[in-house]
């Protein structure tokens, strides 16, 4: 996801179901570190799936429906190397 296509203070709807890990270590294993990469850290959106997942003790799983509205609250492009991050809260109208 380029990081380009968020801009601070704008509200976007998720257009399919997405799960997400609390777990930092588990990003480090599927992020990489030879390109470019957008990490998205979501605060106060999703519900925890971790007891129903297969996965329960490992991933720390949040699922975030679809449709569900978040508001790019802050970006940090180019954070760490070739790293940008994207920092997404509810959006609350």
């Amino acid at each position: 996801m380029p990081v380009g296509m968020f801009q601070e203070n704008t509200v976007y709807q998720v257009q399919h179901f997405a799960s997400y890990s609390v777990k930092p270590e588990v990003t480090k294993s599927w992020l990489g570190s030879n390109s470019d990469r957008t990490l998205l850290q979501l605060h106060g959106v999703g519900k925890s799936i971790t007891a129903y997942s297969a996965y329960a003790d490992d991933e720390g799983e949040v699922l975030v429906p679809f449709g569900a509205a978040v508001r790019v609250s802050r970006t940090h492009k180019k954070l760490v190397g070739r790293l940008s991050m994207i920092t997404l809260s509810p959006h609350i109208e």
